[in-house]
């Protein structure tokens, strides 16, 4: 039991003693005891069991405290352990939405970017092909451009030929006409020489001739000889190329000329005497075609006048038999062509200035 106490109180002393701070032990002084009466035996031993009984008491106590302490510290420490677990997958959380949030700013950034790539060149190809047709639309002026300046060109060009060709025809034709105009002043001339010579004979003849004689009117050429009007109705050669008149007992004259009876011929009756523009062709034969200078054919037969053959019949008093035109009827084909030429020409001028018209129109609808 002393053991026991001993060693309870032992501990006990040296826990307080290890809990309290040690003070400086105060100076040693002689003390004289006394010595008391000792207590009887059973008080001793009493008083020990319940010294026992309050150390057990006090360990039971202490332990029990431990223990909940001990659990205490163990349910705390568990729920620091949560606190901090929970936390932890907050943060984790946190880091997770963060990481999500900077991945899908990054994949917007990537998409904005590649956004704004595929947007640059869309604008630089619709650039590209804006230059492209701008191009294309000036090269497509330019060459309206040309071709309305070459039309216009050609246009003028025509016209001013046209123009040209006109007044060589009036010129031909006045001229024909003026040698039509002298040739049959030359020939009325010759015509009434020629009555007045053939007056003078029947004169001579009407003395001279004896009473009771008959004299032939026909001396007098009063009507013609059947021959002679054959002869004004000639017939169209079978030698003259197909769709080309024949020109019977012709001659040329001094300005190149031909003077003749025309059979064949669409713009003329057959039988009427001609005079056709000056011909191209030096030194024209018989059974032989010809040109004049404003583009008519002729076929010249083998019936070629004699040096001083009058194409005047004088059939009673000098009246002539066959009438003597110009070449200007003939030159109906070619004005006909002319006209042609300058309807075509007018055709291709409002063609032009339709295109013209479309083009003015196309470029302002495309500034518009």
């Amino acid at each position: 039991v002393s053991d026991v106490f001993s060693n309870l109180f032992g501990v006990k002393q040296e826990s307080a003693q290890s809990a309290t701070p040690k003070k400086p032990a105060p100076p040693r002084t002689k003390t004289v005891t006394v010595a008391k009466p000792a207590a009887p035996k059973e008080d001793v031993v009493a008083k020990q069991k319940a010294q026992l009984k309050a150390a057990e008491e006090e360990r039971r106590r202490k332990k029990q405290e431990a223990e909940e302490e001990k659990k205490r510290q163990v349910a705390e420490a568990k729920q620091q352990a949560a606190a901090a677990a929970e936390e932890k997958k907050k943060q984790v959380i946190e880091a997770k939405k963060q990481a999500a949030a900077a991945a899908e700013e990054k994949k917007q950034a990537s998409r904005d970017a590649a956004e704004a790539k595929k947007r640059a060149a869309e604008e630089k190809k619709q650039a590209a092909m804006a230059v492209a047709e701008g191009k294309k639309r000036a090269a497509e002026e330019q060459k309206q451009a040309a071709e309305a300046k070459n039309q216009a060109a050609t246009a003028a060009s025509e016209e001013k030929k046209r123009v040209a060709e006109e007044k060589r025809r009036a010129a031909e034709d006045k001229k024909a006409a003026a040698v039509a105009a002298n040739l049959a002043k030359r020939q009325a001339i010759e015509d009434k020489k020629a009555a007045a010579g053939a007056a003078s004979k029947a004169t001579e003849v009407v003395t001279k001739a004896k009473r009771g004689a008959t004299i032939s009117l026909g001396f007098f050429n009063f009507g013609g000889s059947k021959e002679e009007e054959a002869q004004e109705a000639p017939k169209v050669s079978t030698k003259a190329p197909r769709g080309v008149p024949t020109l019977s007992k012709w001659q040329q004259n001094d300005d190149d000329s031909i003077s003749g009876i025309i059979s064949g011929s669409p713009s003329y009756n057959d039988g009427d005497l001609i005079t056709t523009s000056p011909i191209k062709t030096k030194n024209p034969g018989s059974e032989s075609q010809v040109m004049t200078i404003s583009g008519s054919k002729y076929f010249l037969d083998s019936t070629k006048s004699k040096p001083g053959f009058s194409f005047f019949s004088f059939g009673g008093f000098g009246k002539p038999t066959a009438k003597a035109t110009s070449d200007k009827a003939a030159s109906k084909p070619a004005n006909d062509a002319a006209e042609k030429r300058k309807k075509a020409m007018e055709d291709k001028k409002a063609a032009a200035d339709a295109r013209k018209a479309e083009f003015e129109a196309a470029k302002q609808a495309r500034q518009e």
